[in-house]
């Protein structure tokens, strides 16, 4: 609800029925909860009141603020709650509501606990407000739950709503007691008056996921510039809203000056601060020569690069708009047709990544260039492309090579070493310890990366690994067939 979009009409129905819902004293109550100085709107009439106080709440942009109050003040005035539900509308009634706010607030559960469930569970969304001007705990717990009750229901997505993901959070995070009973019994009955099954959003609360994904792409808009996109989202959502655009034109050498921009915009970093470095996953989406670029020693920090604080790996953006932006490449021409491959192998890799699924191993230039070689792509449990040949054995011009036969044949995974002169059979022990479980192999070369970088050692593996984790059920919003995506430039390249 913006207040410049409340019609003539909406606003004589707001005003009829703050007058029949509110005398003179709790419409000044109402206006203090708004922050508004009464001064001249106390004076006259009621109706002269209502009037002024409308004005002046426009004036300051704080309609969405007013309504909630109004509700909070008069939760029973049939009128009002219609009037004001039709202007910033929520699933939930009133009176359910009103019954949490009592309940948490009898509870005595500290503002810290409250906050740090909230922000997950509204994730990804585009809210941009804050508690930190409210200064009574009491307001905060009412600005959270209205604020949590008026985003809009996920349950055709398969996830509860944020108020019940928030009630699920913080019982999962309270464990037991008397508090997590009457938790539960108020989402039973909330969910039953809603026509909603207790038990299916109650299930939700077990695959309830504190996890963060950002997603950052560099897509190129000049001969030597980048632009520089972020999204970011939890482990069950596509990417919906970029939360960083800037419409201008980055030197790779300066991409790290954007990094810091996007770590410090608070939709990164308020969740980041409640759940910690390790809950982030860094997904690059880049172009197919930037595959090979050391991303991971990247720095957003004084210290440590990115590689060592969080999980990061690589994708290709060329595969990822395929379908919506054929690749005006020759020798990707293929790409919209790897789709079927891709997704086939990445759902067999996540319903069964262990044993089934395993890597095809690429150790001398003999491997890659034979029948058996490109018979093992066209499995769908083959995942991986584990390349033990590093520079000067394998030539930068061969490594794009194999990349290509990797994305247009659906390989979502290749793993690889950038250290000049490495051993094939050193590559391929250290290799054998990261792919020994699949599925957590961004959290290996994580660790490998960390104890690279404390690694006095200046050839540790550690510092040299690229990783490419490319999950086909993860895309920005443009990339989806029938969005209104729309290249920077031929190919992203303008002169």
């Amino acid at each position: 609800m913006e207040d410049h979009k409340l019609t003539a009409e909406g606003r004589e129905k707001l005003e009829e029925q703050l007058l029949k819902a509110f005398g003179k004293l709790e419409l000044e109550r109402l206006a203090r909860r708004v922050d508004i100085e009464l001064g001249h709107i106390a004076e006259g009439s009621l109706r002269e009141s209502v009037m002024r106080l409308l004005e002046e709440v426009l004036r300051l942009g704080r309609l969405k603020e007013l309504v909630r109050m109004a509700r909070r003040i008069n939760t029973t005035h049939l009128g009002l709650n219609k009037v004001l539900d039709g202007m910033l509308p929520r699933m939930f009634k009133a009176n359910q509501i009103a019954d949490l706010v009592k309940l948490l607030q009898e509870a005595g559960l500290p503002w810290s606990l409250l906050e740090q469930h909230f922000w997950p569970s509204i994730l990804p969304s585009d809210w941009r407000g804050s508690f930190a001007e409210l200064q009574e705990e009491r307001e905060r717990v009412e600005e959270l739950v209205d604020v949590l009750a008026e985003f809009a229901d996920r349950d055709p997505l398969g996830r509860a709503s944020p108020l019940f993901e928030f009630v699920l959070r913080l019982c999962k995070g309270l464990g037991a007691g008397g508090v997590v009973e009457r938790l539960m019994k108020w989402l039973e009955s909330a969910a039953l008056a809603l026509g909603k099954n207790p038990d299916r959003i109650k299930a939700q609360g077990y695959q309830l996921l504190g996890e963060l994904y950002l997603m950052v792409k560099l897509e190129r808009v000049t001969v030597e510039g980048f632009r520089v996109e972020a999204w970011l989202a939890d482990k069950r959502s596509r990417f919906p809203r970029a939360i960083y655009q800037e419409e201008r034109s980055w030197k790779l050498e300066e991409v790290p000056q954007a990094l810091r921009q996007i770590w410090r915009r608070r939709e990164l970093a308020e969740p980041l601060k409640q759940l910690g470095e390790s809950k982030l996953t860094v997904e690059f989406l880049l172009p197919r020569e930037l595959l090979l670029h050391a991303v991971e020693d990247w720095r957003v920090l004084p210290g440590a690069p990115i590689g060592a604080r969080y999980q990061v790996v690589v994708r290709s953006l060329e595969r990822a708009y395929a379908e919506v932006r054929p690749p005006l490449e020759p020798e990707l021409e293929d790409l919209p047709l790897a789709s079927t491959p891709w997704n086939e192998k990445w759902r067999l890799f996540s319903s069964s990544p262990q044993p089934r699924s395993r890597p095809v191993w690429v150790r001398q230039e003999a491997d890659h260039r034979g029948a058996r070689f490109f018979a093992d792509l066209v499995l769908p449990e083959v995942v991986c492309l584990a390349l033990t040949m590093t520079p000067p054995t394998i030539s930068e011009l061969t490594l794009r090579e194999l990349i290509r036969h990797c994305l247009v044949n659906g390989m979502p995974m290749a793993l690889w070493a950038r250290k000049p002169e490495c051993s094939d059979e050193e590559i391929r022990a250290f290799f054998d310890g990261l792919l020994k479980d699949m599925s957590q192999l961004p959290s290996a070369v994580r660790q490998a990366r960390w104890q690279g970088f404390s690694s006095d050692d200046a050839g540790h593996l550690g510092k040299h690994l690229t990783l490419v984790w490319d999950d086909p059920n993860r895309l920005p919003a443009d990339a989806c067939p029938g969005s209104d995506y729309s290249a920077p430039g031929q190919m992203g390249v303008t002169g």
